[in-house]
């Protein structure tokens, strides 16, 4: 099924217009299914989520240089040139796949979403303290740090449907997740999915501030103190609380 923007169609070893001016639809019951307005919407808002998510192009070029560096022993010499411009040309192709895209879903899809990338996320109470990752493993909890332009402090908000978002460390890739709705659990991060641990919701209080409340638990992203590594938790939401308050900047 053509339709899709990767999977095991070989999108990512073309490089002629073709790609670039449209996504493959040659199968007839995707063209059939692409031709209704409301699923042709669904699927391009699905595309940009996926892309934003998952489509770390960093990432995932990085990865592309190591399995190349464990490979290359194996690689006969005869065969090297190949070897390095057929990596060459897959690190091109993912880092044009994004503007690639641009062409193909429109701006009404993908509303919002520039707009809400490398964000710091500033707590109401503690003010010189902003949500912080150190590590981008699966488990790692995550903390606060005095604010300022440290990649560990740049986050993502994911559009989903309705009013949920994600919210991605651009830095490691990573979605702040919520595992049990105990006051004081501490929040962490895993590899971002569609699971109701790390889906959230952003609820406007007074003066630019809002609430962050987790889907699965009810419970509302909190600060416990104002020092450097000072954990971040969940806690039953309270809007006069300003712990629980933080500031999108």
């Amino acid at each position: 099924m053509q339709i899709l923007p990767w999977g095991t169609d070989q999108i990512l070893a073309r490089t002629g217009d073709r790609e670039t001016q449209l996504i493959y639809t040659s199968n007839r019951l995707a063209m059939k299914l692409y031709q209704a307005d409301s699923i042709r919407q669904r699927l391009h808002q699905r595309i940009w989520q996926l892309m934003s998510s998952l489509w770390n192009e960093s990432r995932l070029t990085a990865e592309i240089d190591e399995t190349a560096g464990m490979l290359s022993n194996l690689v006969p010499g005869a065969e090297w040139n190949a070897f390095e411009q057929s990596v060459a040309a897959l690190k091109q192709n993912i880092v044009a796949r994004r503007s690639q895209l641009e062409v193909f879903v429109p701006d009404t899809s993908r509303a919002g979403d520039a707009s809400r990338t490398g964000l710091n996320l500033r707590n109401s109470q503690h003010r010189n303290q902003c949500l912080n990752l150190q590590h981008g493993n699966d488990g790692q909890a995550n903390n606060s740090w005095g604010c300022d332009k440290h990649p560990d402090q740049s986050w993502d908000i994911l559009p989903m449907e309705g009013e949920w978002i994600r919210i991605r460390n651009q830095h490691h890739g990573k979605c702040l997740n919520l595992q049990a709705g105990f006051d004081f659990k501490e929040t962490n991060v895993y590899s971002c999915n569609d699971h109701p641990d790390q889906t959230w919701r952003i609820v406007p209080l007074s003066d630019g501030r809002v609430q962050l409340i987790n889907r699965n638990w009810q419970s509302c992203l909190s600060l416990q103190s104002g020092f450097n590594g000072s954990q971040t938790v969940g806690r039953s939401c309270n809007p006069n609380d300003a712990s629980q308050a933080w500031i999108l900047e």
